[in-house]
């Protein structure tokens, strides 16, 4: 027999009649955070939400790579993979890390673009560029084995680097004066100086318009006409000098000091605060099918995890997502919903405690619009299949879920929740 609590509780996960069971690596519109951790214990890759709707760990990650990596940047033409590079202290060079379902790291691979220190790293559509000392230099991804790369130029007091194919950016630093901003033609490889500017830490190139966005030690936000070298605006970003900087697909503005990351689309606070040093991001630009976890479970719930089969594409209707480390031979409810910002049921915004149904320090990550129950087997596992319909209405649609697990630590509710799963259907 239910709790009390429990028995006003689920009406709540009333089902709204989803077809059959239900109407699945790097996520979509997602930036990952790279932090400066101080042992091998400690995690450096983070992704979150463009929206600021949640953020989790990177699994599977090398966090055995102490000091932690210096530079990091996103794929612009695969999703599942990013770049990194180390600190010289440790295995110096660039890597490329292989990224699936549920944003884990499948592989990594050392050396084959540079095995030598290096401040920066940038990735384009079919090559690498990392910065050392000065020195821009290039290799082509597809690299198999160790080769040397090619030196494009050399640019004193170079800070950071940005590429949209055929143009490479590359910006220097001089706490004194304005510095070169200088611009790299790959294809002709010549160069121009795009303009002087002062204090810029960091740069970064519209996907949309082309437009440059720089980042200052005095924490403004600089935009740049990318032909002209003049400047359009000037911001004050108010959150202390920018370590970084970045644009969304959509061509809006993201921003990071030493802890604080801010997003356009997510304007009102920011959609990460690190109580480790940000030391570089990278925005995710390609809409493609993702299932990422998010957020943070309590009591049983914090060691439960999820695992998926398949991808969530318009047409696999043998999506499923899966339970692991629930209670043995017991019970989880499986919550779907629409949104992990506002539960329509409750009328309250998520992450929502639910300390008012008996359960303190629970937090609900998704709006429960439907419900089902599953039987878990003798190791703790359960799952239920999604059926994705091939229907172009679905593309781009977010869905989220929550398992809600027996666990009468937690409280009269009786119940633990896990981590979130939130997924997008392409």
């Amino acid at each position: 027999m239910h709790p009390p609590r429990l028995a006003r509780f689920l009406p709540l996960f009333a089902s709204c009649g989803f077809a059959g069971d239900l109407l699945a690596q790097m996520p979509t519109d997602a930036v990952l955070v790279l932090e400066a951790t101080s042992s091998a214990t400690e995690l450096n890759y983070r992704l979150v939400d463009l929206f600021g709707r949640g953020s989790t760990p990177v699994r599977g990650q090398n966090a055995f790579l102490q000091p932690p990596p210096v530079s990091v940047a996103t794929d612009p033409g695969q999703a599942g993979a990013f770049w990194f590079q180390a600190n010289p202290l440790s295995f110096a060079g660039t890597w490329r890390c292989d990224v699936g379902s549920l944003a884990t790291i499948t592989q990594s691979t050392w050396g084959a673009w540079l095995r030598t220190a290096g401040e920066r790293v940038e990735c384009g559509q079919s090559s690498v560029f990392t910065l050392r000392a000065g020195v821009v230099e290039a290799c082509a991804k597809a690299s198999g084995a160790p080769l040397p790369p090619t030196t494009l130029f050399t640019l004193p007091q170079a800070v950071d680097l940005a590429v949209q194919e055929p143009l490479l950016y590359v910006a220097s630093f001089d706490p004194n004066a304005p510095s070169a901003l200088v611009e790299y033609h790959l294809t002709t490889r010549t160069q121009r100086i795009v303009g002087s500017y002062l204090g810029v830490r960091a740069i970064a190139v519209s996907p949309i318009t082309g437009e440059l966005l720089l980042g200052t030690a005095g924490g403004d936000l600089v935009t740049v006409d990318a032909t002209t070298g003049a400047v359009t605006s000037t911001t004050p970003a108010g959150i202390g000098p920018l370590v970084a900087v970045g644009y969304s697909r959509f061509g809006t503005k993201v921003y990071a000091s030493s802890n604080e990351l801010w997003s356009e689309l997510g304007p009102q606070n920011p959609i990460y605060t690190s109580n480790r040093p940000i030391t570089d991001f990278g925005v995710t630009r390609l809409a493609t099918a993702s299932v990422v976890a998010f957020g943070n479970g309590c009591g049983l719930g914090t060691t439960a995890r999820w695992a998926a089969t398949g991808l969530p594409l318009r047409g696999n209707v043998g999506f499923t997502l899966q339970l692991r480390g629930g209670a043995v031979n017991a019970f989880a409810l499986f919550a779907l919903g629409t949104s992990r910002t506002f539960a329509s049921q409750l009328g309250v915004f998520l992450p929502f405690d639910l300390q008012p149904y008996g359960a303190p320090g629970c937090p609900l990550l998704v709006d429960p619009q439907t419900s089902l129950f599953r039987a878990t087997n003798g190791s703790g596992e359960a799952a239920v299949t999604v059926p994705i319909p091939n229907a172009p209405s679905l593309v781009g649609s977010e869905f989220a879920a929550q398992w809600l697990l027996p666990d009468p630590s937690t409280g009269s509710l009786g119940l633990a929740v896990t981590e979130g799963a939130a997924f997008v259907v392409r």
